[in-house]
């Protein structure tokens, strides 16, 4: 029997807490069976009445065929706003009263299926066992073992008493066994089947060879063959959904997708009109890399948006630029004939820089940031860049720039801000192998003095060292991008078989010449002392001496991240002269190399090369030498214990090190990675050339806790072929990482 059945929609006004859980009112049927059809209609009856609010906004018709209309319009009154059910039928129990009993589940443990149903138990805790919540909870549970391959897996609910009974119907799990596309001459199978089963690889995260079979994975991957045809230009392509045949045993399938790529559409040369103000070979030349891909809708606004692009970099504030290109006009080969409308208008220039939402920073030093601009020609990629360049800066909570058009052909620059809390103060506690327990205290303040000076005073201690410095510098020295950066310290420290106590003060200035690179000069003048030493005099060199460095660096940075690098490599240079009290000499050069690089699985390889080298023509005092072993360098000797001489109460150093570095980490669990390490190096006391021999190795491995600023290390290293008096390895407890 044929029947109308009519509905209402209806607009719900309800708090946020319960937006996330909103259906709406009219009846509708998810699936054939009548048992979600009463839960439909009966959830939307229920959820009416509880947001206090209906407001009738649409009316709509719905044909329905079923054996009983009477039956259907009985079930329909149920959900109608007005209609009241009888209480008898209610079922809704809330909060822990509610107990869940899964049978039939012996692929997963209970546990299992609570944590992929989390959001639907916590529903029934706060709103109470329902029909409608039942169901759900059955589904979700069929949803969950159908993506993990058990294709047949189907449940059913019923309430007893206080309990929701879901019983499991498993099935066998079913493998993937072969993918094969027909109907594709344009499109080879190695670029077809990789996104047919993409969605696949990317929840199972496993080979292609071992994945199960997902049914709703596979229709996303047949969308993303047709997605991949259209950007192609063939715009016209039907892909079908996947057709599976499944084993006599059940446990593996074959799929099947069948494409009609029809016919593929290119653009045809343009052509232009309107106030060009530039020759056609020019805005040819700007759209020749979109022109040479496949006709799509996407790349026709791409066309228009290269041009306002264009034009706007030489200062067209009111382009206008319209692109007319319809396929329906391609011609036998499917070339779309291309019209593009263009009126240049005016250039304008900058004419002026209005500042407001400032507090403790004065306007003039934003107008400074963009003194480049004014009553220059309006560029909206340099506005965007200095205005990024401003934001990096940290002081600034917003920042919003807003070009206003005057009627004399000028812009002016709005810029409305809202300063962010510029002062900080900061705590730090941590431990290391060599330090033992420290921490700090850091008080900052990013806008000192109200000229965006960053100015900090840090005290920093340890079972070794206490430290004492106050930096103040100036991003923007003298209006330019060189940064000054000065620094006042104090320290006493205790290394092994001395202690020492240095002043001083450091001074740089650097500069970033390209995005990737940044050099640096630098001075510094110490006052160093040395006392409670262990050592002999020749073996210590001066105890007590004033030193003055002056240097040059060079880093070249193509890491993804400084603080916790995935890919990338950088490279550095430093070399500096200095000079002591007593007129003797040395200079000191050390160069670094790291390169990281992902590989499949989730793994990060890398690799580091460091050497140093101190060229003097007398004994250069013990502190200002190279100590290896520890964290950073050889993992498999403690703290600067690397090169230790027999008979010696400490270690003294060397002039010259060369040191190497494997390491290759792996996903364990959440946060926290395996690593596999190999470190090699070599200390010397010939300062003039890189050693070469007498290395020392670590092996070893390790796990990393990974943090937002950098990952916390424990390693342990093993001596493949320790020495006399030397021991098995070390293990090292750290922050950062290892090079």
């Amino acid at each position: 029997m044929v029947i109308l059945q009519l509905g209402f929609g209806t607009f719900s006004v309800f708090t946020s807490a319960r937006r996330k859980r909103f259906r709406s009112l009219y009846c509708k049927t998810r699936v054939s069976r009548l048992s979600h059809q009463k839960r439909q209609c009966h959830y939307a009856r229920r959820v009416g009445p509880a947001f206090g609010l209906n407001i009738a906004i649409s009316a709509f018709f719905t044909l329905a065929s079923c054996k009983d209309a009477g039956s259907v319009l009985g079930k329909a009154a149920r959900w109608l706003p007005w209609h009241r059910e009888e209480p008898k039928e209610r079922i809704q129990l809330l909060g822990e009263k509610v107990r869940i009993q899964w049978s039939g589940n012996r692929a997963f443990k209970e546990g299992a299926l609570r944590d992929a149903l989390a959001e639907q138990l916590a529903q029934i805790r706060s709103e109470g066992l329902s029909r409608p919540n039942a169901d759900d909870t059955a589904f979700y549970t069929a949803v969950f073992y159908h993506q993990k391959g058990y294709a047949n897996a189907s449940v059913a609910w019923k309430i007893e008493g206080d309990t929701l009974v879901l019983a499991i119907e498993e099935g066998t799990r079913v493998k993937l066994r072969s993918t094969a596309v027909e109907g594709n001459p344009s499109a080879g199978a190695s670029t077809l089947l990789p996104l047919l089963i993409s969605p696949l690889v990317d929840r199972q995260r496993t080979q292609a060879s071992r994945l199960n079979y997902i049914r709703a994975d596979l229709e996303v991957g047949a969308n993303r063959i047709a997605e991949w045809y259209r950007n192609e230009g063939f715009l016209e392509v039907q892909v079908s959904q996947p057709e599976v045949t499944f084993s006599d045993d059940g446990q593996s399938a074959d799929v099947l997708v069948r494409v009609v790529e029809g016919k593929r559409y290119r653009f045809a040369n343009p052509t232009f009109m309107g106030d060009l103000k530039y020759s056609r070979d020019q805005l040819n030349q700007i759209l020749a890399p979109i022109i040479s891909k496949p006709y799509t809708p996407a790349r026709q606004n791409a066309l228009g948006a290269a041009l306002i692009k264009f034009y706007g970099s030489r200062s067209h504030f009111r382009v206008e630029v319209e692109v007319d290109a319809d396929p329906r006009n391609a011609d036998a080969e499917g070339n779309v004939p291309v019209s593009i409308l263009v009126n240049a208008g005016p250039t304008y220039r900058v004419s002026g820089i209005d500042v407001s939402g400032l507090s403790r920073l004065k306007p003039s030093w934003i107008q400074n940031r963009l003194k480049t601009l004014q009553d220059a020609a309006f560029d909206p990629e340099k506005l965007a860049a200095k205005q990024q360049e401003i934001l990096s800066s940290g002081l600034f909570e917003t920042l919003n720039v807003t070009p206003l058009e005057q009627p004399d052909h000028t812009i002016k620059l709005r810029i409305e801000s809202t300063e962010a809390k510029a002062r900080e103060l900061g705590f730090s506690l941590g431990y290391g192998n060599y330090e033992g327990f420290l921490g700090g205290v850091r008080v900052s303040d990013r806008n000192t003095f109200g000229l965006a000076l960053p100015g900090s005073v840090e005290l920093a201690f340890s079972q070794r060292a206490i430290a004492l410095e106050a930096s103040l510098s100036d991003p923007w020295l003298f209006e330019t991008r060189t940064e000054l950066i000065t620094r006042l310290f104090l320290r006493n420290r205790i290394e092994l078989g001395y202690e020492k106590r240095e002043a001083g003060l450091r001074g740089q200035l650097s500069r970033k010449l390209t995005p990737h690179l940044q050099v640096a000069a630098f001075g510094v003048i110490r006052t160093v002392e040395i006392s409670n030493a262990d050592l002999l005099e020749a073996d210590l060199g001066d105890a007590a001496y004033q030193i003055g460095t002056a240097g040059l660096s060079a880093t070249y940075d193509r890491r993804n991240s400084v603080l916790n690098p995935t890919s990338g490599w950088i490279a550095a240079l430093n070399a500096d002269t200095n000079t002591l009290d007593n007129g003797h000499t040395f200079a000191r050069t050390t160069g670094r190399l790291s390169w990281h690089y992902p590989l499949p699985g989730k793994i990060r390889f890398a690799a580091s090369a460091r050497v140093g080298l101190l060229s003097q023509k007398s004994a250069v005092p013990i502190d200002e030498r190279f100590f290896l072993g520890g964290s950073t360098t050889v993992r498999s000797f403690q703290q600067r214990e690397l090169g230790l001489e027999p008979g010696k109460p400490a270690p003294t150093g060397g002039s010259a090190y060369s040191l190497v570095n494997l390491e290759a980490d792996f996903p364990l669990w959440n946060k926290v990675r395996g690593t596999l390490f190999f470190d090699s190096g070599s200390l010397s006391p010939d300062g003039l050339t890189v050693p070469t021999s007498n290395f020392r190795s670590a092996v070893g491995l390790g796990l990393r806790y990974a943090l937002p600023v950098g990952p916390i290390r424990l390693d342990v290293g093993i001596n493949p072929s320790p020495r006399p008096a030397e021991a098995w390895g070390a293990t090292n407890l750290s922050f950062g990482f290892a090079f």
